[in-house]
């Protein structure tokens, strides 16, 4: 399991306000795939290692237009 992070701290959070919206994390490209995983689990929509490469930035515009 993961240390307590930012990221899971902030995903939390902004559930226990509940926000609804995509919750989109972005990670070093050292962090491995346990690390996603449990990302995952805390509640993330999707989560990507930098750097974000046009395509990705196209498709995440897309998902939060089908969204709203």
């Amino acid at each position: 399991m993961i240390q307590y992070t930012r990221t899971t701290h902030a995903t939390k959070k902004l559930q226990s306000m509940g926000i609804t919206m995509m919750i989109v994390g972005i990670t070093t490209p050292d962090n491995n795939e346990e690390y996603h995983k449990e990302f995952m689990k805390v509640g993330l929509d999707e989560c990507y290692e930098k750097s974000l490469e046009k395509e990705i930035l196209q498709s995440l515009v897309e998902k939060i237009s089908n969204k709203v």
